[in-house]
């Protein structure tokens, strides 16, 4: 539920997100937040640049994205 007085800045900046969160076990979080009707805009997806992030939208409006480093990135890196 939304804030009185606050208004999401979604849509500033097209396809951008509001907030950028690096956070381990991102298929758990995924799990959990559709299982309680979270709004899942896209993932959890392998991106070119070696993070797996998964999109939602939080109950403000705004868009939140959360990646981790690919195991295949990690391995590549400790190399």
């Amino acid at each position: 539920m939304r804030q009185r007085g606050t208004t999401p800045r979604t849509g500033w900046v097209e396809d951008g997100y509001d907030v950028y969160l690096h956070v381990r076990g991102l298929d758990a979080i995924a799990t959990g937040l559709a299982e309680r009707g979270a709004e899942i805009l896209e993932g959890p997806v392998l991106r070119e640049y070696g993070q797996r992030e998964l999109v939602v939208r939080d109950c403000n409006g705004l868009v939140l994205a959360l990646g981790e480093e690919s195991a295949s990135a990690a391995a590549a890196t400790a190399g």
